[in-house]
């Protein structure tokens, strides 16, 4: 391969230099002109220009270090025998309010091993200037620097890429004078500060704290629990923003009424859209309605604005209106023209795949639109027909126009076709300069993270032949209802999760009773909450006359259930705790007394009559707490009398019974006359089994059945007598 470095050859004649991709065979062919000068090439963008002799470099690696540039070949990166040049290139500098890098090539006939480092000092720029650079690749056919597939990344004041593919390679930033346009953004969309529905449960804007971002967003509730999407455009072309997850949008709001004939381009142009997308004007404020979807479960809404053939076409449009005087909003004919071209050059863009290559799109929409306006411009075509129809029907319906506007009218909109059959790629090269930019800041996508709708408690259909279907689909009916949204509590927690059960099991009436007895058995093992599903498990209990369950940690749910519950429990003699201390080795004690294996509760039973109990450590919502005076309160005590009644709280000036006892293990029920407690790792449960009255209590939770009493205000619980402890062997 010829070297770049020798002037005098290279002037003679044209030379193509062919530059292979590493690991491929696909090859990037330069032309250089021999009538433009030595070292030049032929295009209309900022040119390169070859401005020295070049560094050769061999398979042991080495550094090129030019004015602005540094190129380093790792060992290895060329193939053992052969060699690479490192071409030097003249600055670039600014146009057209773009700061380029200086260029560097590198030649080499075999292809690259390993990739190549390109550092750029890059201190003359701002850090915003570093920040949106982007690396960029010569391409002849196109006559301009072209964004590259490969990372820019910012290291210091230097710009830095690897890369194994070359042709010229620079990176491209914004001017002085572009930058200034650029930060002119559009001011933020202002919205309600009210909280948003509660089945939203997070959204994610892509503009918060980045007003360089290409859409900016906000968030508000709106009726019938819709939430508005408040949505800028902060382009200086348009978008179409669309959903990319989830149904459609509510509703659609253009923004405020404007005029003009851009605003007739936009108005035409959402024809094309459907319920899923919506055009984005340039520097223009609309919104969205996105309604709570439909299904119970956690759903994710999300939309991205990007530019598509729509969104091109309609730029391309309206830069054309901008060059020619079409008459304005006065041309009663513009409307014409655009349905037409929308019909015919919308339906051509939208049929091809432009695999996101905007400058393949912008070819593409400038071929549509010259294409429709030739076809246009004949009479005899079919949107010919279809503009010259539309165009008697609107001066059919302007029946006191004068003939010559009309005239006027028709002149200028058939010229404005014959600009838009003549308009040439090369015309909209700023257009891609536009993208350019907008590639290198700003996120895209928005989305509502939220609950969707719930089924109607009670409205599902039960198989009655699968028990783990209907599991499922019970789960979804009942659990999944708006009453349980709040995590930070276990289902069974919620006070409305046993009526709610009720009414959400009555589907299953229609199975039977022997379907039913396996259900009971199969449900609480089933959901990831036992505690939660055995509630549920008694209401289809109840459903089907089922008798209430005693299986260990089913909470009961009556009186009458408490005192199955105790009786379930394997039975010991109490007898056996009438131990206990308030230090040092166990003594003999009148009354039992027990600690539970946990070590958080120690019972007693007292001369006086009933059962008493202490909780050291709780979580649950302690009683109210009364006014003790001089002796101490203590909320953890809970009892349960001869009387049928449930004690919470007391205040007491003396020791809550002794604090050593024997452990009265899980599984096991303790009886003294009448008073019994069952002892589970779930909680504990005592009732007095004659009236069924009782409590259970565990270090969450708390209930009483029964008629509950609190400690009232002075009141003074002195334990006389107390178990009392002997002093002579059993």
């Amino acid at each position: 391969m010829a070297r770049w470095g020798t002037r005098t050859k290279v002037i003679a004649a044209s030379v193509a230099i062919v530059i292979l991709a590493a690991g491929s065979m696909t090859a990037f062919v330069l032309t250089r002109d021999k009538s433009s000068g030595p070292g030049t090439l032929t295009v209309d963008d900022p040119r390169p220009v070859v401005a020295g002799d070049g560094v050769t470099i061999g398979s042991a690696g080495g550094v090129a270090t030019f004015s602005a540039v540094e190129v380093t070949i790792p060992a290895g990166a060329v193939a053992q025998g052969s060699t690479v040049t490192v071409v030097p290139l003249a600055p670039l500098g600014e146009k057209l309010g773009e700061v380029f890098g200086t260029p560097v090539g590198v030649e080499h006939a075999q292809p690259l091993e390993v990739p190549v480092t390109i550092r750029w000092n890059a201190s003359a720029l701002t850090p915003l200037q570093r920040d949106v650079a982007v690396l960029a690749r010569w391409d002849p056919e196109l006559a301009m620097w072209r964004p590259a597939s490969e990372t820019l990344t910012v290291e210091g004041e230097s710009l830095v890429a690897h890369v194994s593919e070359f042709s010229y390679l620079t990176f491209v930033s914004i001017g002085q004078t572009i930058g200034e346009i650029i930060n002119k953004r559009a001011n933020a969309p202002r919205c309600a500060d009210k909280p948003l529905h509660g089945w939203v449960r997070d959204v994610v804007d892509p503009d918060e704290e980045l007003s360089s971002a290409a859409i900016r967003v906000c968030f508000e509730p709106d009726r019938d629990e819709i939430v508005t999407v408040r949505v800028v455009n902060n382009r200086t072309f348009s978008q179409r923003l669309t959903i990319t997850t989830g149904d459609e949008w509510a509703w659609t709001w253009p923004g405020p009424e404007e005029t003009g004939v851009a605003a007739a381009v936009y108005s035409a142009a959402r024809s094309l859209d459907n319920r899923s997308t919506y055009l984005l004007p340039p520097l223009t404020e609309v919104a969205v309605g996105v309604a709570r979807p439909a299904g119970a479960g956690q759903h994710v809404i999300t939309a991205a604005a990007k530019v598509d053939a729509v969104s091109v076409m309609t730029d391309v449009i309206v830069y054309v209106l901008d060059q020619v005087p079409v008459g304005g909003t006065d041309n009663i004919l513009l409307d014409a023209l655009l349905q037409v071209l929308y019909e015919c050059g919308g339906k051509q863009a939208l049929q091809r795949d432009f695999g996101g290559d905007i400058g393949a799109m912008l070819r593409g929409v400038v071929d549509a639109i010259t294409g429709c306006a030739t076809e246009i411009r004949r009479p005899d075509s079919e949107f010919g027909i279809f503009f010259e129809e539309l165009s008697r029907q609107i001066i059919a319906a302007h029946p006191g126009l004068p003939a010559n506007v009309v005239v006027r009218t028709n002149r200028l909109t058939y010229q404005l076709i014959n600009v838009m059959s003549a308009l040439r790629y090369f015309d909209l090269a700023f257009y891609l300069s536009d993208q350019l930019a907008n590639s290198a800041t700003g996120s895209l996508s928005l989305s509502i993270r939220g609950d969707g709708m719930p089924q109607q408690l009670g409205a599902w259909q039960p198989a009655c032949d699968d028990l783990s279907v209907d599991s499922n689909r019970l789960y979804r009916n009942l659990a999944l209802q708006d009453s349980f949204l709040d995590t930070q509590k276990e289902l069974w927690e919620f006070a409305e999760w046993q009526p709610s059960a009720k009414t959400a099991v009555q589907p299953l009436s229609a199975c039977s009773v022997d379907y039913l007895a396996q259900f009971v058995t199969f449900l609480p093992a089933s959901w990831g909450d036992p505690r939660a599903a055995q509630i549920v498990a008694d209401e289809v209990r109840k459903l089907a006359g089922l008798p209430a369950s005693t299986a260990a940690g089913t909470v009961p749910q009556s009186s009458a259930d408490l005192v199955a519950y105790v009786n379930a429990g394997q039975p010991i003699s109490a007898s056996e705790f009438e131990w206990g201390s308030y230090g040092g080795p166990l003594q003999p004690t009148d009354y039992p007394l027990f600690t539970t294996p946990s070590g958080n509760i120690n019972c007693w039973y007292s001369h006086s009559g009933g059962l008493h109990c202490h909780i050291h450590q709780f979580s649950f919502e302690p009683p109210r707490k009364p006014n003790c005076g001089p002796v101490t309160w203590v909320p953890g005590f809970m009892a349960v009398t001869d009387g049928g009644v449930v004690q919470r709280g007391v205040c007491t000036g003396d020791n809550l019974g002794p604090p050593n006892s024997k452990t009265l293990p899980y599984g096991r029920t303790v009886n003294y006359d009448g008073l019994a407690c069952r002892s589970e790792s779930a909680f504990l449960a005592c009732a007095d089994l004659a009236t069924g009255a009782g409590f259970i209590v565990s270090r969450d939770e708390f209930k009483a059945y029964g008629t509950v009493k609190e400690a009232p205000d002075l009141s003074l619980w002195i334990m006389r007598p107390q178990p009392s402890i002997s002093h002579h062997p059993r």
